[in-house]
């Protein structure tokens, strides 16, 4: 169980990204239209840590919760569209059943405008808690 990987697998079928071609895992990286191909217009996904397991007295078993951080990025002068983009990956994630966790919630409640990224091209962010048990 990597956080990361179930946050993409969720938003593949939430919001039919395709994995290699519209979303990623890992962090943002630059437009290239040569192999790796990454588009101007994607999403990535990355594991960010977290707080300290809590343990359960005497049971033998840990809380876990895992931050993963989603990349929204954009075309040249397209803010309303990724901004509607991002929009919908957190409508798609807050809130969501992940196979394995007890809860994933948004740790804002709209996302966080990053800035044009060295390109020019819009950017969000938003992060995600998501919460295990495990022994």
């Amino acid at each position: 169980m990597a956080p990361d990987d179930d946050v993409c697998d969720k938003l593949v079928s939430a919001l039919s990204y395709v994995l290699g071609t519209s979303i990623f895992i890992g962090p943002e990286r630059p437009s290239s239209a040569v192999a790796p191909i990454i588009p101007e217009v994607a999403v990535f996904v990355l594991s960010t840590g977290g707080p300290a397991p809590v343990p359960y007295c005497g049971t033998g078993t840990s809380f876990y919760r895992a931050k993963v951080q989603v990349c929204v990025r954009d075309a040249l002068q397209s803010f309303s569209n990724g901004q509607t983009r991002a929009r919908a990956v957190l409508a798609a994630l807050h809130g969501a059943t992940i196979t394995g966790y007890t809860y994933c919630l948004a740790g804002s409640s709209e996302p966080d405008y990053l800035g044009l990224n060295d390109s020019g091209q819009p950017r969000w962010g938003l992060t995600f808690e998501l919460a295990t048990e495990q022994a």
